[in-house]
């Protein structure tokens, strides 16, 4: 038995597959474009669960993107591009794991002392 990711975070899919967070923000998190991330699962629609990432853009990157400098971190143009990052990763993750919802935030997450990310603020 591999565990990836802790068991309070664990979000259980439709299929009964288990998805650890940890294991895509850590995708996610090398992508130029994202500087933190928190993946949490949402309900959808008809009542199953969606991945949805939580991302604070890293606003040094944005800035060196010409199309995006100097734009607020939620501006829909920065999302769009955002987005392709999170696709670029959904293509190497099975269905059930893949990011179907992104919300962009303009400040950092709150963290702990030991500046690790709180999960529920």
């Amino acid at each position: 038995m591999i565990i990836t990711g802790r068991k309070k975070n664990v979000i259980v899919a439709k299929n009964g597959k288990n998805v650890f967070p940890e294991e895509i923000e850590f995708l996610l998190q090398q992508q130029p474009l994202i500087a933190e991330v928190v993946v949490s699962g949402v309900e959808g629609r008809d009542g199953d669960v969606l991945i949805q990432a939580e991302i604070f853009p890293d606003r040094e990157a944005v800035d060196e993107d010409p199309e995006l400098k100097g734009l607020p971190l939620t501006d829909e143009r920065v999302k769009t591009k955002v987005e392709e990052q999170v696709r670029e990763i959904n293509r190497k993750l099975v269905a059930y794991k893949a990011v179907r919802s992104v919300v962009l935030r303009d400040e950092e997450f709150p963290k702990t002392t030991a500046r690790k990310i709180k999960r529920q603020y």
